[in-house]
């Protein structure tokens, strides 16, 4: 529920927030403890469970986090690679199409030419909130139905009918992938299991900073504070097309254009 909230925030909101977040809430941890027990030190015992506890929590943390991280940076190559396909597909099938030099064939690249720039300017309003365009699919119907008509006669245009074919259902299918990525993100576990640890992080720190000098004060709040900066990381890494940091289709419309 919370990082679903998150995912519609800037990246420095996010940052900010979990800036804040871990200072409220090892302050409320400290002050809270050193209310209940203003007389009473911690136990060497205590100080020792604490502290024990604490490592392990960061250890688990520091796993969770890595595999967070390697999740999101593979989603991210993931949903950049496939772009890179899909333009080269739409480029190659562009080319063919221009080649064949029939009326069905310039009508198919006519076709195919708007349904590249509706990708950009249309399509991908709707990839940011999970979905598709209805005009780009009308479109990539256009194409097909002006690619069934296509009769090759002569000889350059039938040997290049076949890999027309071919490249329209690579095309096709690059697209599917695309789609099928806006909902690449980080497994559910992973977030709950690192917010979790995090959380548990901050308690701790807040109560081994009662009766702690202030050096070791300002190192469990530095340290906190850097779980929670990774933390935010991840929430802004994750989901490609529908996080805060969409993937931007600025270089595919410099390429599309170009067609």
């Amino acid at each position: 529920m919370f990082n679903t909230l998150l995912i519609h925030q800037t990246p420095i909101t996010i940052f900010l927030i979990f800036i804040i977040a871990p200072c409220l809430i090892i302050f409320v941890t400290y002050y809270f403890f050193q209310k209940v027990r203003s007389s009473e030190d911690l136990s060497d015992d205590d100080k020792t469970f604490l502290t024990a506890t604490l490592t392990g929590l960061i250890t688990l943390a520091c796993i969770s986090i890595g595999f967070s991280y390697s999740i999101a940076i593979g989603n991210l190559d993931k949903a950049d690679s496939d772009l890179v396909v899909e333009v080269a597909n739409i480029q190659s099938l562009s080319r063919l199409l221009s080649l064949d030099e029939s009326q069905e064939s310039l009508r198919a690249k006519n076709y195919l030419d708007q349904y590249a720039l509706s990708i950009v300017a249309d399509e991908w309003l709707e990839l940011v909130k999970g979905g598709s365009s209805l005009k780009t699919t009308m479109l990539w119907r256009e194409v097909n139905k002006s690619l069934d008509a296509l009769n090759p006669k002569t000889q350059k245009q039938i040997s290049i009918f076949s890999t027309i074919i071919s490249t329209a259902e690579q095309v096709k299918t690059s697209r599917l992938h695309r789609l099928l990525n806006t909902s690449l993100s980080i497994p559910p576990i992973f977030i709950k299991m690192s917010n979790l640890l995090i959380l548990l992080i901050f308690v701790i720190s807040g109560l081994l900073m009662v009766h702690a000098s202030n050096l070791r004060k300002f190192a469990l709040l530095l340290q906190s504070l850097i779980f929670a900066i990774f933390l935010g990381g991840i929430t802004i890494l994750d989901a490609p097309y529908t996080g805060p940091q969409p993937i931007s289709p600025a270089a595919m419309r410099d390429v599309l254009k170009a067609l």
